[in-house]
Formats: structure tokens, C-alpha cells, sequence
């Protein structure tokens, strides 16, 4: 969960690194959380 910033109006966002041989499925899963999470669902 990213932190908001009330002054910016906005959430604060951070980079993710995977680990070396993280799989794309796994990826493209944490992102559709990601994407999931920030569209409020």
C-alpha cells in the first residue's frame, strides 16, 4: 500500500525489484494486484 501525501493530493509510489528468476507469471500477477489496488477495487 502506497503512502498518500496529502499535500501533493497524491500516493507516493516505490519501486519494486523482483528477485533474478522471478517467473513472468508472477509478475504480471503482482501487477494486476497493483493495478487492482490503485483502481480502489
Amino acid at each position: 500500500m502506497a503512502p498518500y501525501s496529502k499535500a501533493l493530493n497524491t500516493h507516493l509510489y516505490a519501486k519494486v525489484v523482483c528477485p533474478t528468476g522471478t517467473t513472468a507469471t508472477f509478475k504480471t500477477k503482482f501487477r494486476a494486484e497493483i493495478d487492482s489496488f490503485n483502481a480502489g477495487e
